[in-house]
């Protein structure tokens, strides 16, 4: 360890500035999740990234484990020890930009030892770089579009993506094109829903991953840490597991085949008493269960963390006898959204989702067909929101008159839909309450609803995934909810939720039920 101001003989300092390793881990100085000044040594976490880094490095992860720290005194250990070397930092938000620079950047150089300090003096004055007489410079900012890095490092971008989508796209098109292929990248994040760049980037590279497809240059190379490996969350006090909790620990440790400590265990039931609905976004054990948590601003955030909880997301199957509804939303000139579900007493089994675009009514008759035929479907009632009783221009008819007599010409088959229409919702947050009401009593089918790490729009991502919109101005949320993917899903939901007859904690009156 090196004092700061320590006068260091030539040959211990030429020991320590010919390896980076030896320099990373003797030269710097950070304050700590504590407030305290203490000398830098890489964590287990940070040598497992700095021994397997690669040009393009995907980092998922969870809270407090150090990346922004080792990353951006990687950066800064290049700048002052090589020449013409431009490194860049970009975080989601000035205020973490400003943070980053004073803490990751100009206080580790501040607290280098004197002899670097004077071989190597800044030549600039601000609040944002730090340059260096060896023509090498490190930034911080929230976007970088000119000059030619050698070295960038996202902070938070699965943020980024989510709440600034419009940075995201600049940060893509302009700052990742600053660097050079065979220069290096880091991308960190926790994640922030399944959407965006940071989502599929993720998608993309499980999917090499798995595959076992040799890197390119081009190539992201995936690292995942979650709650499980870092050996700071446990608590030696016992605490109480719920059901729900070891229900949890079970599935999580077939996941990742091994055994959780107790104190592991205590340790994520007490802080989940805490988080509540963020407690996976910020501490996932599996990449997956990353990108199913909680998103903020997301109108169903609690209540799927009960459904999760009450574990409501398993195989249910279809029940002869019982008939099929379908609850939809019909787009005009985007996507159509279809919700299949039976009523079981109390119960409203959801047991299919389809969603297609640009496509006409007689496509989705065909669709009820095909899954009548593949699973035995036997159809009740098909409920429409309210606008389909809207005449269109062309035919002259609403499409509700239109989907009794499709007709394709090819075969000369006639298709009939006979929709019913839900009441209208007066207000937004009319049909977001509805949903919320019934929500309670839903059963999910797993295999037929649920996220899958290779998609993008099944439809329990969508009403996960439904939520307010940001203002990228404001840095706040509107009251009004995101036209984005999840939409459509959410909204044939919001049918089901307002077009459902429930009286007394029971749904129908068996009308479904075929005699």
């Amino acid at each position: 360890m090196v004092q700061r101001g320590a006068s260091l003989s030539k040959q211990k300092l030429r020991e320590i500035l010919s390896d980076k390793w030896q320099r990373l881990n003797s030269l710097y100085w950070i304050i700590d999740k504590e407030g305290k000044k203490v000398h830098f040594r890489m964590n287990p976490d940070q040598e497992r990234l700095f021994e397997n880094m690669w040009y393009m490095n995907l980092i998922l992860k969870d809270r407090q484990r150090g990346f922004t720290t080792v990353i951006d005194l990687y950066i800064l250990d290049e700048c002052i020890f090589n020449e013409n070397v431009e490194g860049g930092i970009i975080a989601h938000r000035e205020e973490d930009a400003k943070k980053i620079f004073r803490r990751k950047i100009k206080f580790p150089y501040d607290n280098l030892p004197d002899q670097i300090k004077v071989a190597r003096p800044t030549t600039t004055n601000r609040i944002d770089e730090l340059a260096f007489p060896n023509n090498s410079v490190v930034y911080v900012s929230t976007s970088m579009r000119s000059g030619t890095l050698q070295y960038l490092h996202l902070s938070e971008f699965g943020k980024v993506c989510a709440k600034f989508p419009d940075k995201a796209r600049e940060i893509v098109s302009g700052s990742f094109e600053a660097v050079q292929p065979g220069q290096i990248i880091f991308v960190e994040s926790t994640a922030e829903g399944r959407e965006g760049y940071f989502y599929e980037y993720c998608r993309m590279a499980q999917a090499v991953q798995k595959d076992g497809r040799q890197l390119t240059k081009l190539d992201f190379k995936f690292f995942f840490y979650g709650w499980p490996d870092d050996p700071e969350k446990v608590l030696d006090e016992p605490f109480p597991l719920t059901e729900a909790d070891n229900r949890y620990f079970r599935e999580l440790e077939s996941k990742i085949g091994r055994k959780l400590l107790d104190r592991q265990k205590w340790w994520w039931a007490a802080k989940k008493t805490i988080l509540r609905e963020e407690m996976k976004k910020e501490n996932p054990g599996t990449p997956e269960e990353a990108f199913e948590a909680a998103i903020e601003g997301a109108y169903y955030s609690a209540q799927f963390m009960q459904i999760r909880e009450e574990g409501r997301i398993i195989d249910v199957p279809y029940t002869p006898g019982i008939r099929v509804d379908t609850w939809w939303d019909l787009g005009w000139d985007d996507s159509t959204a279809i919700w299949f579900t039976q009523t079981v007493g109390k119960e409203i089994h959801v047991i299919d989702y389809y969603e297609n675009a640009n496509e006409g009514l007689l496509h989705y008759a065909k669709i009820l067909e095909e899954k009548s035929d593949e699973r035995g479907f036997r159809y009740g009632r098909h409920v429409g929101p309210h606008d389909i009783e809207v005449h269109e221009l062309g035919p002259g008819k609403t499409r509700k008159e239109q989907a009794r007599e499709l007709e394709d010409k090819s075969t000369e088959r006639v298709y009939c839909i006979n929709f019913e229409v839900a009441p209208k919702i007066e207000s937004q947050m009319d049909g977001i309450e509805a949903v919320r009401n019934i929500l309670p009593y839903c059963w999910f089918d797993k295999s037929h609803t649920e996220i899958n790490f290779d998609k993008k729009s099944v439809g329990l991502a969508c009403l996960e995934a439904y939520r307010k919109e940001y203002n990228e101005k404001t840095e706040s949320y509107h009251s009004r909810p995101l036209h984005n993917w999840a939409a459509h899903g959410a909204k044939a939901f919001e049918t089901l939720a307002m077009g459902k007859p429930f009286e007394g904690g029971e749904f129908g009156d068996l009308s479904g039920v075929v005699l």
